[in-house]
């Protein structure tokens, strides 16, 4: 348990990290940026589009209890898992290492901080990981378009692969082509269909890929 409460996770979390280096050495990522973005869509709150990769969300109160009625936050790091875990170790954040991710729970809020990294020769879940690559890099490895954004503490969205655009138009697509990316792990055929039914979205071109796999696979898919 850490040894600060939600209410001051703002100052002593992002104020205090983000200071070492520069306001992106620690950015949210994932789901709690993209369910954000989705929670601003749906109270009409605007998103402004700064340039084509870039978009700045608002930060204020509105932002803090969202993420307080988060059961799981995703942080990325551009440091490295054994620099994260020294950072937080001179900041009195009390973790848990767990292989490259650094955890930490804050009234019952679990959080995780990864490392940014490129993964290659996939084999299923396992994969080569090199560590403290760009964000830009890193988000390469995941799944779907609007799992990556990244933002900062200042609201700053780094959206690589028009993710907030597919978002708005009600769309979802891997990155990358997705044959290749279901191929790489199979659990990203559940994953699809589980982002399909919560948030109402289908894409023809994917099922149709998903079903030559499921019909022309000489090995087991295991989807756990």
């Amino acid at each position: 348990m850490s040894i600060f409460t939600f209410h001051n996770f703002k100052s002593i979390f992002f104020s205090h990290l983000n200071t070492l280096q520069s306001q992106n050495t620690f950015l949210f990522v994932g789901g709690v940026v993209r369910d954000y973005i989705l929670h601003l869509i749906n109270t009409k709150n605007e998103v402004i589009n700064l340039s084509p990769s870039l978009y700045k969300a608002p930060v204020n109160d509105m932002f803090y209890d969202f993420l307080e009625n988060q059961k799981d936050i995703d942080i990325s790091s551009v440091l490295k898992p054994k620099d994260i875990a020294k950072q937080l170790d001179n900041a009195k954040i009390n973790r848990v290492r767990k292989f490259a991710t650094n955890s930490l729970e804050i009234d019952g809020i679990n959080i995780d901080i990864t490392s940014t990294r490129i993964d290659s020769n996939c084999n299923g879940r396992h994969a080569k990981m090199e560590f403290g690559v760009s964000y830009f890099q890193d988000s390469f490895r995941r799944d779907f378009t609007f799992n990556a954004l990244y933002m900062n503490p200042q609201g700053i969205i780094f959206d690589f692969h028009n993710g907030i655009k597919h978002l708005m138009q009600n769309q979802i697509y891997f990155i990358g082509n997705a044959r290749s990316r279901i191929l790489e792990d199979y659990t990203r055929i559940k994953r699809y269909y589980n982002f399909s039914t919560r948030f109402g979205m289908r894409n023809l071109e994917i099922e149709k890929e998903i079903d030559y796999i499921m019909k022309n696979s000489t090995t087991p898919i295991i989807m756990r």
